[in-house]
Formats: C-alpha cells, structure tokens, sequence
C-alpha cells in the first residue's frame, strides 16, 4: 500500500481548541473516487503500583491497556472526516487485565467484554471549509484556553462549530455543545454549553485568547433553572528562550433557582529553555466554598478528563478533599510548582529521550471541615518517554506525596508507580 508521511489527516482542533495529531506515517487505503482514506491506532499496555494514605495498608498493583483505531476521509480541500474508536466505558480509556465475571477455576479465558471494556467512540466527525468559513460537526476532541476550565480531549462531546479565519492572525469560533442528554423527550434533563470564543496570533509566536461559555440547563439534583458563565482570557508570550504562560477563569451567574456561582481560578507558569533543557515555575490558584454563605457558590467548577494535569496523586489519583471527583485540579487549590527537564537523545536507540521533573506544593484555599487542616503537602514527581523505535515509546511515571493533615492524621505518604509500553501506527 501506497505510504504518505504527512498525517492524512493531521487536524488541528481548530478554534484555539487543543490539537489532536494522528499518526505520523500512515496508509492510503482502497476509497471511492477522488477520495482518500487512511488508518491509524495505538496500542498500550501498562502495570502499575499504588499506595493509598491508610497506614500499613498493601499496595495496589495490576496492569491496564489501550486500544484506539482510526479511520480518516478526505475528498479535495473542503470536506475532512474522522471516526475513532477507543477501549474504556465513555469515561475512562482503558480496560484492567484479567476482569472477568466468570470467575473461578475451569473458565474459558477472557476477550475484554463488559461494561469497562467497551469499544467506544472517541471521535466522529466532519469538518467542511470551503474557504476562510468553517463547520465541524459530530463527537469531537474539544478544549478551552490552558484547560483550567474545559477539557474534554480524552472523552470528546458533541458538538456544533462555526468557525473563520478573517486573517491569517485572527481565529474566531461559536460552538453549542452537548454536555447531558438523559431523554431527548424532555428538555429537563440537558446540560448545554454554548461558546463564543477569539483567538489572535501576535506574532514571534505569542497568542491572546479570550472566550465566553454559557452553561444553561440541568445537573443531577439541581433545577433547570442552571444558567451559569465562564470567562476565560488566555496568554502565551515568547521572549526569546523565555515562554511566559497565563490563564484568567472568571464565573458567574445562577448554579441553581437559590444559588449564584462565583468561582474563579488563575494560573501564571514561567518557562525558560537552557540548551537541550528547560526549568520553570508555577503558580495556580483555585477558589473554593468555607460553607458560609448557601446561597453562593465560591467553588471554581471545570470540566476536565481522567488524566493527569498539574499533578499526579493529587486531584488524578486521589481526590482533593472537599471534592466530589477527582481531576478537579485547581479547584481550592493553592499550587507552587517548580520544574525541570532535559530533552536528547538514547546513546542506545539513537532516538528521543526526555525526563521531567516536579515539586509541587499544594494547600487548600478553604477549609473543608471547620477547624481543619489546609496542607495538603508536597508532591514529588518524574516522567520519562524513551523512544525505542518508530512508533515505539516506553513511559515511567513515578509521583511520592509528603502528605499534609488536610487528608487526615496518622496517615501514611502514598506513592504511584507506573510504566508502561505504547505503539502508534
């Protein structure tokens, strides 16, 4: 088969929506006429140990794995599609080995059937542009800003956008977005996200971004009567070896019939390139609710994907006190972070290597329980990627918590290992 090594589709989620890539190489596949089509996928296999915070306790281990495969169209330069599927529930995107419910002696082995381990679909899209207008329509990759406040990259939703390009330094967008549908018979039961956002290039590779979401509906226990907003201004300023980043989340309006939403959050990170290495800091920050006031809402509210953000055990592994899920990430959160890492290449391989390192220190900004504590302690993490050959990479993440008594007291520092092998093709 016929090779190309430009991505047949390699898109980019337009509208200052973070990128999606797909294979490097990939390969022309039998099509209609005038119409090209090509594949891509990934396989990955992880094990993993963990230690929770619940003193002498065994460890946690097992193994995981990922299966995506893609199929992308395009017929000239105006009209693109793409369909991926993905392994995992609709929420996270992996299976564990061995589940099984016929447990037992005597069973027949396992092909990766039940609820966890369905073959979803992660994309399914299309993506007409004639000229400097654009529409995109179907299950799509989506992100806001620097994703403290939107990101659903892992997941994707359905989506409407209307885009254009008035100048090739001008990008604006409006999308409504599909967050909840339980019973398309009644409008009592959607959650809906409408979006307007700008996004302007100001050269030397520096970028504003400002966007506008309106959430208007319901959520679980909550009335219909939900119609809150987020404001997002986003900045990206290259000086030279020095990358400045910043991100501005401002809410407001009603989260319910007798409750305003007032949450903000704010995050300033500082990077500068030394060579083949980098260091950097971070400062994040993340309102939350001391419980005063019932008829406001402080807590900054995101929407974000089962991965890892700003740290690894905190908010990704575990929840953050006071929370109801996890990956809240900055949600009453106060985060110093300092960073450093080196990018070369194996001895070995001769290919790419890389290593980060992180300390973080968090604390909560409001006590979740009166009289507590607000340390939540310092995080300690490394990641390394070693590519062993095209398409090939090898991945080692390793994250150790000095827990603070916001989690408790007596408790044990807990501590997450993973790694694991994945190919791309």
């Amino acid at each position: 088969m016929k090779k190309t090594l430009s991505a047949a589709l390699s898109t980019t989620l337009i509208l200052g929506f973070a990128g999606t890539a797909l294979a490097a190489e990939t390969s022309t596949v039998v099509a209609k006429k005038d119409v090209e089509i090509t594949l891509d996928g990934s396989i990955r296999s992880r094990g993993y140990m963990q230690q929770d915070f619940t003193k002498d306790n065994s460890n946690i281990t097992g193994y995981d794995s990922k299966v995506t495969l893609g199929v992308a169209a395009k017929s000239g330069d105006a009209i693109k599609g793409y369909v991926k599927l993905e392994t995992g529930d609709g929420k996270d995107d992996n299976y564990n080995w061995g589940y099984d419910d016929n447990t037992g002696l005597n069973n027949g082995g396992w092909k990766g059937q039940g609820e966890t381990t369905d073959l979803a679909i992660l994309e399914a899209w299309l993506d007409w542009n004639p000229n400097k207008f654009g529409l995109k329509v179907g299950h799509q990759r989506l992100a806001l800003g620097n994703k403290l406040f939107f990101d659903h990259t892992g997941s994707g939703d359905d989506a409407i956008v209307v885009y254009m390009d008035p100048t090739d330094k001008t990008h604006i967008g409006f999308l409504t977005i599909k967050f909840i549908e339980d019973s398309n018979t009644t409008n009592a039961d959607d959650l809906n996200g409408y979006v307007a956002l700008l996004k302007q290039k100001l050269g030397g590779g520096s970028s504003l971004g400002v966007n506008l979401t309106h959430l208007n509906g319901y959520v679980d226990t909550l009335t219909e009567d939900l119609s809150m907003y987020n404001l997002g201004v986003d900045y990206t300023g290259k000086f030279g070896n020095f990358t400045l980043t910043g991100d501005l989340e401002f809410q407001f309006g009603d989260l319910d019939d007798t409750t305003s939403q007032e949450g903000f959050a704010a995050m300033v990170d500082g990077k500068f390139n030394i060579g083949r290495g980098y260091v950097g800091a971070l400062i994040g920050y993340g309102s939350g609710d001391d419980g005063s006031d019932p008829t406001t809402n402080e807590n900054f509210i995101n929407f974000l994907t089962d991965t890892r953000y700003h740290t690894t055990i905190i908010s990704y592994r575990y929840a953050v006190p006071g929370q109801a899920t996890k990956n809240t990430d900055l949600a009453n959160l106060m985060l110093l972070q300092l960073y450093g890492g080196l990018k070369g290449v194996c001895p070995i391989t001769k290919k790419d290597l890389s290593l980060l390192a992180r300390v973080s220190m968090a604390e909560l900004n409001e006590e979740v329980v009166a009289g507590g504590d607000t340390d939540l302690g310092v995080e300690i993490e490394a990641i390394l990627k070693w590519k062993l050959t095209s398409g090939l990479t090898y991945g080692l993440e390793l994250a150790y918590l000095i827990a603070g008594d916001a989690w408790g007291t007596d408790l044990d520092d807990p501590y997450f290992i993973r790694h694991g092998l994945e190919f791309k093709f």
